[in-house]
């Protein structure tokens, strides 16, 4: 026997309704968040990096921020660093922040797009590149770029 919520519909009936498919990778969804974002960009743009270039010039920062993370490793800064979804400046605060290393920075905004590739003309960031989003050219992604994922990849022979 199953219980009943007020008007004739069971709790049983309730908990087994399957909400409907939600595809975040459909061109609806992904045009309404580009838009989101072209309107909203996020974090808000900056002109400047010149107070976070000071904060990171120090070598010693680096290697602490380093091994924040990597706590066993030998400190190195040769990596491969993809940033999904870099906003308006993440891509080029990791640039300069990283000068040996390469990074890779996309995101499907027109605007954080723009506003990433004004910092990286302006500090010269030689060392960041922008990989194409599959979303800005109306593709699915395939398995070459995932999304919202921060990937720290080895560019020499040391391995990870």
């Amino acid at each position: 026997m199953a219980l009943t919520q007020g008007h004739g519909t069971s709790v049983d009936d309730f908990v087994m309704r399957q909400p409907p498919e939600f595809d975040p990778t459909s061109p609806s969804v992904v045009s309404e968040v580009r838009e989101f974002y072209d309107r909203y960009p996020y974090p808000q743009p900056v002109d400047s990096l010149d107070n976070y270039r000071r904060l990171w010039q120090a070598g010693q920062r680096r290697r602490a921020n380093y091994h924040l993370f990597w706590l066993s490793r030998s400190y190195r800064e040769d990596y491969s660093i993809l940033i999904a979804g870099r906003g308006t400046s993440q891509a080029a605060k990791h640039a300069m922040r990283w000068p040996a290393a390469r990074i890779i920075g996309t995101d499907f905004s027109t605007t954080s797009v723009r506003c990433t590739e004004t910092l990286k003309q302006k500090y010269n960031l030689r060392n960041l590149s922008s990989a194409p989003n599959p979303h800005r050219a109306g593709r699915r992604p395939g398995n070459k770029l995932r999304s919202n994922r921060l990937h720290w990849g080895s560019s020499s022979s040391r391995g990870p």
